[in-house]
């Protein structure tokens, strides 16, 4: 069993004024600690394919889990 991370979804917008167009991209990190730096922001712009220049409007911490806990599939 894979060691647990801190889980955490990232959503972030670009509007581009001259195209007439907004990106949105959102992606689910695991990190090993609580703490959000401007580095891992970064590193989640990179990993949901948007520009460095993009917004973060919003994140939310998903608890603490292995990455195979975090990918289970639910049934209800």
């Amino acid at each position: 069993m894979s060691e647990k991370l801190h889980w955490f979804a990232f959503s972030f917008i670009r509007a581009d004024s001259s195209a007439q167009t907004t990106t949105r991209a959102s992606v689910y990190l695991g990190f090993e600690s609580t703490l959000i730096t401007i580095g891992k922001i970064n590193y989640a712009k990179r990993s949901a394919g948007i520009a460095d220049n993009s917004v973060l409007i919003a994140f939310s911490y998903m608890g603490e889990a292995t990455k195979e806990d975090i990918k289970e599939d639910y049934n209800a």
